[in-house]
């Protein structure tokens, strides 16, 4: 009883905490969006007419305006109207969308900047296909900012800048490049010299004598987008215009593209632990911009100095700031990075602030106030995901109970021999894991591809869809067998059809909990969390229900229900805080034995078709820095992505049969499962590649 007791305090407690936590969260997004917004925001489409995409295609680019306040709009009017206001366009990296910078747009927007946040093709609301880089994109919204300046639009043209983040910092770097009409630069996170190298530990450790790295040559090889169109060939008219790809990969690189004066005015930002590029890289791309010639005649890139301004800002001005224990997604709004970023663009466009002294301002207003409140702003994520988790298991429990039906009591004294039991269990890991075997076949067989817009996880959606297609006769044919042999009806496979309206309402809530707070953390952030494409979370979501119908029948109404009617099980200790321990955790190892066996032959079949590359102690030090000792000898990568998708179901399984124990019927968990994992598809990836325009 006195455990009980405990157990109950502990909840309210945690809910407490995590509603505290959701409530501080959501007055930071609040006085961010509204009480300190220094500019009025337009979202507005462009189109690649001007610089269509491989030569022939114009795309639609959904981006935001940021038109600096009155109170903030500096330079329009502190001197009667006869300035116009500088101008920058930021492109975020791969994966994220216009809102990733939103941000640093309302930094400059409270120096007088007029703004322009795109959105690549390929991501979130824009339209195309996902390309290598995005310069096109870049110059399209510099098109469109000269010709506002010529139509009377106070922008002063002479003054635009680029600042771009991973991909978006490979992409300014090319579009400033190629257009002289760029003042300044900044490149956050990255580029490479040449992304054909790849990136992470293998681009950065092929900047070190390459073709004596041949694991790490190998593993950049086996990695490369291009191999995905081989070992599926229905992706071809799908895949980044393959006809071009060629011409794309050789075109994607700086080396030789610039000189001294072309870009003007580079910064390049990167954080010391960047996952993604790396210091050296940096360097090199600095090198090439002038650095190896008259007058600074450095002979190789890592002679390049950190922290060093080079030239002057009437264009050779050449500048790398490295940011101590910094990763890759926090590069941008680092203090350090806000400082550099604004300070860069002031002297590159030769603008001082009109009210208060440079030196002063910077001091104050940057190095403390709008840094303290650019920590402060991106801390909202933060505490909306603390809030999550802790109040996610009360939620659950309160929910559970008031919605709990009557006809889905798990009946005790109805035990099943042990060894049927067992044997039940053997037969599903078998014919799970021989459909498994047969979904790659089958695909590319069939020649199927990805239907969803969504290229992050369409590939993800169309193997689990296929998977659970190819399994559902089976799971019939199952279901069938074991009620003629243990006399069993509906309510023992989870699916008592009166149960359904609570359990269904149960998914719902659950799911729109998650929904709405993560909404109110997010969108002013890094992401923004709202599907950008109604209809393709719609079409999504009629897949992974179909998927998670056939997955939790399984998982959750024949494995879980089994194991939860004995109840004569103790286990010391555990059996104190979990009296149905059997249910909860032998139920989570035996699901996710068989899931993740499932789900490791198909991942490994669509990586390269069973191909077996060594992972050796060579190969892991060389690609984690020489920092481990780990002795695995010659393990194949299927045996590690087994592994892993075994550790992974396993996690995956506690939360659902946590889910599963609160509501005792299937349905709920379907919805709740094929929302979220549809929700994450089309937001946290927001990567397509079915659409045209």
């Amino acid at each position: 009883m006195k455990i009980k007791e405990n157990l109950l305090k502990l909840k309210n407690i945690l809910l407490l905490i995590g509603l505290i936590f959701i409530a501080i969260g959501g007055i930071i997004t609040l006085n961010f969006n509204y009480a300190e917004s220094p500019a009025h925001e337009y979202d507005i489409d462009l189109y690649t007419i001007d610089h269509p995409i491989y030569d022939f295609l114009p795309v639609r680019i959904d981006s935001t305006f940021y038109f600096p306040k009155m109170e903030y709009n500096w330079y329009l009017y502190s001197k009667k109207n006869d300035f116009k206001m500088p101008a920058i366009v930021f492109v975020h990296g791969y994966a994220a969308d216009k809102t990733f910078f939103r941000g640093l747009a309302h930094e400059f927007a409270k120096r007088g900047f007029f703004c322009i946040s795109i959105t690549a093709r390929g991501h979130g609301a824009s339209g195309g296909v996902v390309g290598l880089t995005w310069e096109n994109e870049t110059l399209t919204a510099v098109d469109y900012l000269e010709r506002l300046a010529d139509s009377g639009f106070p922008i002063d043209k002479s003054r635009i800048g680029l600042i771009g983040h991973s991909m978006g910092a490979f992409s300014v770097t090319l579009a400033a490049s190629i257009d002289p009409r760029i003042n300044a630069t900044v490149a956050i996170g990255g580029p490479l010299v040449n992304i054909t190298r790849g990136f992470g530990f293998a681009g950065v450790l092929s900047l070190w004598e390459p073709e004596n790295n041949t694991d790490i040559v190998q593993l950049m090889n086996y990695f490369d987008l291009r191999t995905i169109t081989c070992l599926m060939p229905g992706l071809n008219v799908y895949m980044q215009y393959p006809v071009y790809m060629k011409w794309a990969l050789e075109n994607a690189v700086i080396q030789g593209r610039v000189n001294r004066t072309n870009p003007n005015n580079y910064l390049n930002i990167i954080g010391s632990v960047d996952e993604a590029f790396s210091v050296y890289s940096a360097q090199e791309v600095l090198w090439h911009m002038g650095l190896k010639g008259h007058p600074y005649n450095i002979t190789h890139y890592v002679q390049v100095l950190r922290n060093h301004l080079y030239g002057d800002f009437n264009g050779t001005a050449r500048k790398l700031t490295v940011l101590p224990t910094t990763d890759h997604i926090t590069e941008h709004f680092h203090p350090a990075s806000i400082y550099e970023t604004l300070n860069w663009m002031e002297k590159s466009m030769k603008l001082t602030h009109p009210i208060y002294g440079a030196t002063e301002y910077m001091l104050y207003q940057i190095l403390f106030r709008d840094a303290f409140a650019e920590q402060l702003r991106s801390s909202s994520p933060i505490f909306m995901s603390l809030g999550l988790i802790l109040t996610f298991i009360p939620v659950s429990i309160y929910l559970g109970n008031w919605l709990r039906s009557k006809y889905t009591k798990a009946k005790q004294a109805k035990e099943l021999d042990n060894k049927k039991m067992w044997l039940m269990f053997l037969i599903y890991g078998i014919a799970f894991s021989i459909i498994s075997l047969l979904t790659m076949p089958v695909i590319q067989t069939l020649n199927i591809v990805p239907w969803t817009d969504y290229l992050g996880f369409n590939m993800l959606h169309m193997l689990l869809f296929v998977q659970a297609i190819l399994f559902a006769p089976v799971l019939i044919v199952l279901m069938l067998l074991e009620r003629k042999i243990f006399n069993e009806n509906l309510e023992d496979f989870g699916m008592h059809p009166k149960a359904f309206p609570k359990s269904a309402l149960y998914g719902i809530l659950l799911a729109l909990f998650i929904f709405l707070i993560a909404n109110l953390g997010s969108t002013p952030t890094l992401y923004n969390t709202l599907p950008t494409r109604p209809e393709s979370f719609l079409e999504i979501f009629l897949y992974m229900l179909v998927v998670f119908t056939v997955l939790e029948i399984l998982f959750r109404g024949l494995i879980q229900t089994k194991l939860s009617r004995y109840e004569k099980v103790e286990l010391k200790y555990v059996s104190k805080i979990l009296p149905a321990w059997k249910e909860f955790l032998l139920s989570s190892l035996v699901t996710s034995i068989i899931q993740g066996i499932g789900l490791g032959i198909v991942a490994s079949m669509f990586v390269d078709s069973l191909s077996l590359i060594p992972i050796n102690t060579h190969t892991l030090n060389l690609l984690l820095g020489g920092q481990t000792q780990l002795v695995i000898p010659n393990i194949p990568l299927p045996l590690l992505i087994i592994g892993d998708c075994i550790a992974i179901s396993f996690v995956l399984s506690l939360a659902m049969n946590w889910l599963y124990r609160k509501s005792r019927n299937v349905l709920g968990l379907i919805i709740f499962s094929a929302f979220i994992i549809s929700w994450v598809s089309t937001v946290i990836t927001p990567v397509i590649s079915g659409s045209i325009i």
